[in-house]
């Protein structure tokens, strides 16, 4: 069964929400902003199915351009 990740970028912490290929919610979880917070989603991600194989698509409000 295929698995998907979302991912809510943000400047305080990351969402991050799995889905399988029906969309069920598999798992929900905060990510810390951090080189060991990203570390944890990709062991997380790896409970799942292999990091690489699972689709990631990242979301971030777009923030206005300097005046």
């Amino acid at each position: 069964m295929n698995r998907y990740a979302g991912l809510d970028w943000a400047s305080e912490i990351h969402a991050v929400c799995v889905i399988d290929e029906t969309g069920e919610v598999l798992e929900r979880l905060p990510i810390p902003p951090t080189r060991l917070g990203l570390a944890g989603l990709v062991s997380r991600l790896a409970r799942h199915a292999e990091p690489t194989a699972v689709p990631v698509d990242v979301h971030r409000t777009a923030r206005p351009p300097p005046a």
